[in-house]
């Protein structure tokens, strides 16, 4: 991604996310009812099973396009139809579901209330694929949409919750797929987003070949689960060629420019893949390909709906600090604060009472 393309696309995230600032756009996340799904109350996504939980009529086009074709793809080209003739905004950029310019592997080592990786995988939706596996097993005759095929997949990994004896071999299990891709190490189709100076390539070097990302959902501090993985160590690394001076993640860290929240980076990976692949197709001058590119059923315009739950949760978080006279935590200010009170934590040393 060209630095031109990538301050474009800084603003576009900035828009997008001060856009929920604004009831008038957005409703209040306090509009939603909390759900029961695995756990008794749930908002927004269940953080379990990663089903989305709000109503439908209150989801951007591009996703709840995205769903019901894995929903009704079964029940034949009619049911996408219907959809669209029934919904006014499936119009013009809405006319696409939301996707990913090539497959995704979210693997988790964090809690799951604090990840942001996992937001992908609601919306992008792997609940999706499994009710769509379970319809279309009774439904064989049915027509299937032709973009079905098109949508691609995401996957979950959570380290956390595997047996920590039995960790290690079902990472390596889940990682297996992908040995194949491997084979002609000339040729790999599978990289790992995981910026580490000397090893990993700019992504946009490899756009063209990129059909799985496989993405480390963790703690800056945190980042054991590729070293456990003797698998994930020799998948080749990518980082994001020009990626953002700021992050509008809540959480506070000490790492510098260019660290973000596990769902900008998807954002900006997904992005700079797609405007690489168009780039290199038109220098190359193949404008049919690069054409067939644009009309895919990726939609560029619709890539920032990846931050729709992200914009939400930070919407949260505004309106509590509002509500409580704090600064709030996504600004620089309030991660600057956090910073202070954590120097104050580490040099300060109590002293001890008379009587011990």
């Amino acid at each position: 991604m060209s630095s031109n393309n990538a301050t474009s696309a800084e603003a576009k995230v900035k828009a997008y996310l001060d856009s929920f600032t604004s009831n008038n756009v957005h409703p209040s996340i306090q509009e939603f009812p909390r759900v029961a799904c695995c756990k008794p109350s749930q908002s927004l996504y269940c953080k379990e099973c990663c089903r989305l939980v709000v109503p439908d009529d209150v989801l951007p086009a591009p996703i709840r396009l995205r769903k019901h074709y894995f929903l009704c793809g079964g029940d034949g080209v009619n049911a996408i139809t219907n959809l669209r003739e029934s919904c006014p905004d499936h119009q013009g950029s809405n006319d696409r579901p939301l996707r990913l310019p090539f497959d995704l592997h979210v693997i988790l080592d964090d809690r799951r209330g604090s990840s942001t990786g996992i937001h992908a995988v609601a919306l992008l939706g792997s609940s999706f694929c499994d009710s769509f596996a379970a319809r279309h097993e009774l439904s064989e005759d049915k027509e299937i949409h032709p973009l079905y095929n098109e949508l691609g997949s995401v996957k979950l990994t959570d380290v956390e919750k595997l047996d920590p004896i039995d960790q290690s071999e079902i990472l390596e299990n889940a990682l297996e797929a992908y040995d194949e891709s491997l084979v002609d190490e000339n040729k790999p189709s599978t990289y790992f987003l995981f910026p580490c100076p000397g090893e990993s390539v700019p992504l946009q070097e490899v756009s063209d070949k990129v059909k799985t990302l496989i993405v480390l959902d963790c703690k800056w501090t945190k980042s054991g689960a590729w070293r456990r993985s003797n698998r994930l160590r020799h998948i080749p690394k990518v980082h994001l060629s020009n990626p953002p001076k700021i992050s509008h993640f809540w959480r506070w860290h000490n790492a510098g420019e260019g660290m973000m929240s596990t769902i900008e980076a998807i954002y900006y990976a997904g992005l700079e893949v797609y405007q690489s692949k168009r780039e290199k197709l038109l220098v190359d001058s193949d404008v049919a390909q690069s054409q067939q590119l644009e009309k895919s059923s990726i939609d560029e315009n619709n890539l920032v709906l990846l931050l729709w739950l992200f914009g939400r949760q930070r919407m949260a978080t505004l309106e509590q600090a509002k509500n409580e006279g704090k600064v709030a935590p996504c600004c620089e200010d309030g991660k600057e604060m956090q910073r202070a009170l954590r120097r104050r934590k580490i040099t300060w040393i109590p002293k001890k009472a008379p009587y011990q």
